[in-house]
């Protein structure tokens, strides 16, 4: 969204964003409602304070119970349609990691910042498979942070 006015440099829009925590120069922003099919609506949450050295805690919840979520990671927030309501909001793409949801569609886990990231920001987009969707899956909101 260039030459628009953004929320924490981010590039979001004030009001398509909603501001997790700030601390310290950091800040991380919820971006996006994700797409939900049947009964999966999969959420993507953050908590912590964005500083070099913080750990942040990363939970998927309302997921595929018992199956997998791809968590995908960017560099920039973005609303990139990609058909039946969806909306990728990560670009580019640069890297992903499967991992686990209990039974009940849940996953949290830390993810501590190293000392020497500083002045750096991320995106981080959910992904849950969803056995009667047109395109297979349902999508969490994406979950911007920067770092100052």
């Amino acid at each position: 969204m260039v030459g628009s006015p953004s929320i924490g440099g981010l590039g979001l829009l004030r009001g398509h964003a909603t501001v997790l925590g700030a601390c310290g120069g950091g800040i991380t922003l919820a971006h996006g409602g994700g797409c939900a099919f049947n009964a999966l609506h999969p959420r993507l949450n953050i908590l912590g304070c964005p500083a070099p050295s913080a750990i942040l805690e990363v939970s998927v919840e309302q997921g595929l119970p018992g199956g997998a979520a791809l968590l995908a990671v960017g560099s920039s927030l973005a609303d990139l349609p990609i058909g039946n309501g969806c909306t990728l909001n990560l670009s580019p793409w640069l890297t992903q990691v499967v991992v686990p949801l209990d039974p009940t569609g849940f996953l949290r886990f830390d993810v501590p910042l190293p000392p020497a990231l500083q002045s750096y920001q991320f995106v981080f987009q959910a992904f849950s498979p969803a056995p009667n969707s047109p395109i297979g899956y349902a999508m969490t909101n994406a979950v911007g942070v920067k770092v100052p």
